[in-house]
């Protein structure tokens, strides 16, 4: 009886623990990777998102495309500096919560990123042989 009673404790000690699990386990959550890379056209976005958010609106700036679809010259990044540096300071440090995407053709697409679940702006990405540039940044009001 002693034995049996010992057992018992025991198995419910060890049950308390979790070291044996009975039943089935929880499940754990998945945990999305974005890649900060130019390899994807959400991947340029949170890469423009993270050189706003560490105050560098130069490197910024080079992730930006001529609406035609070309690269842009230096003096074309040099006048679009202004407007990215007022974009920092209206979404530095405000994260994305949601990103919609709307698939125009394999090489262009639309994005909406929801900042911090109130504010909406509209990405225009196009892919450039291999990498992904935003050509143009629209604000929803």
């Amino acid at each position: 009886m002693k034995k049996i009673l010992t057992l018992l404790i025991l198995l419910n000690l060890l049950n308390s623990c979790e070291i044996i699990v009975i039943g089935q386990k929880t499940p754990i959550k998945q945990r999305i990777i974005v890649n900060y890379n130019q390899q994807t056209s959400d991947g340029t976005i949170y890469l423009f998102q993270a050189e706003i958010d560490n105050d560098n609106s130069y490197s910024a700036v080079d992730l930006l495309a001529n609406n035609n679809g070309t690269i842009m010259l230096a003096y074309d990044r040099y006048e679009k500096f202004y407007e990215i540096e007022r974009f920092k300071r209206r979404n530095m440090n405000v994260p994305i919560t949601n990103i919609r995407t709307n698939q125009v053709s394999n090489n262009k697409s639309i994005k909406v990123v929801e900042y911090d679940l109130y504010r909406n702006i509209q990405f225009n990405v196009v892919k450039i042989d291999t990498l992904w540039y935003i050509v143009d940044i629209l604000e929803n009001k």
